[in-house]
């Protein structure tokens, strides 16, 4: 009987040993391992989240990049095309501007208005001792003269008319002084361009 205990005991103290030096052991290294590798784990995870977030920020900013320069190439073709579209619309106008002007100052009865104003102008001031006329080859000397009254009809006589030079209005030259007064149409186109023009770009290009 006592050497059946003394054999249990044997084989306890070989279970207690085995435990110690090996059960144990082990369950420790795997308990440290498990361990390390939910450490390991959270690390990839946090790194993973962080390049995930660098790599939607990176993606963000380019596309806010590529967004800014899409805006700018945008508002500057928006400039261009209404800075074409202004001169575009300018030209035309100019061009019937100066049509209209044409046809109107080549009628006789305006080249004499025109002429009688002048006419009557220098003569307030005393400067019509020597006055030539330049009139449209259009129109006729003789018509012009018969609308204009007798007094200035007879003074651009003293002086003379020219035919051609202009195509619509008249110059008047003050020879003695060296001086042109020119109403002309190219410069009453001029000279209602330069104040039609500023209405125009006011209504069809206000800001």
């Amino acid at each position: 009987m006592k050497t059946l205990e003394k054999g249990k005991d044997k084989i306890q103290q070989i279970c207690d040993v085995l435990r110690k030096d090996t059960i144990e052991p082990a369950q420790q290294e795997a308990k440290g391992l498990i361990e390390q590798a939910h450490a390991d784990a959270r690390k990839i995870i946090d790194e993973a989240r962080e390049e995930a977030e660098n790599m939607i920020r990176a993606a963000r900013s380019t596309i806010e990049q590529e967004r800014s320069v899409f805006e700018s190439s945008l508002s500057q073709a928006a400039r261009q095309s209404k800075e074409t579209l202004r001169q575009e619309v300018e030209k035309i106008f100019n061009q019937q501007l100066s049509e209209k002007v044409t046809s109107a100052s080549a009628d006789s009865s305006v080249v004499a208005k025109v002429l009688s104003s002048v006419v009557e102008a220098v003569s307030r001031d005393g400067l019509s001792a020597d006055l030539v006329a330049v009139i449209p080859s259009s129109v006729s000397q003789e018509e012009v003269l018969s609308l204009m009254s007798a007094g200035t009809a007879e003074k651009l006589q003293a002086g003379g008319i020219n035919l051609g030079g202009v195509s619509g209005g008249a110059q008047l030259q003050l020879r003695d002084r060296k001086i042109t007064i020119d109403l002309s149409d190219q410069a009453l186109n001029e000279l209602l361009a330069s104040f039609v023009r500023k209405d125009l770009r006011k209504y069809l290009f206000a800001k």
